[in-house]
């Protein structure tokens, strides 16, 4: 099941949207400041976004292999990512109360995903 749901476009589509969608949520969560429920909701979403990437991560890791995998400039891109973010998420719930959003600079770094979703736009249009 690994392998079908790696190479499935619908999966892969998923994920476009789940970058665009964290790549939203970057820039709304900074300008203004956003406070109350609205803010929790918000990290909610981007901690779901957070572990559906490094699902995305693992499964393919597993799949692929480590070797394989880490062949690939994207995937090692996605993997500096996912590990930056993870660091952030973690750090930011560590040192700072539920409140308070991280300040980290790890957290614009998430917006290099961009770049993927620009190339499987680009592939898109070529289909």
């Amino acid at each position: 099941y690994t392998g079908v749901l790696v190479t499935s476009s619908t999966f892969e589509n998923v994920l476009l949207c789940a970058i665009l969608t964290s790549c939203v949520l970057l820039a709304i969560q900074r300008y203004p400041p956003i406070v109350g429920t609205t803010r929790m909701f918000m990290n909610d979403l981007d901690s779901a976004l957070i572990g559906l990437f490094t699902f995305e991560m693992l499964v393919k890791i597993f799949w692929f292999g480590p070797s394989m995998y880490f062949k690939s400039s994207w995937n090692r891109l996605d993997a500096f990512i996912v590990i930056t973010s993870l660091i952030d998420e973690l750090s930011s719930r560590i040192f700072s109360n539920s409140s308070t959003q991280s300040a980290g600079s790890l957290r614009s770094l998430r917006i290099l995903r961009l770049l993927r979703a620009v190339r499987a736009l680009r592939a898109l249009r070529f289909v």
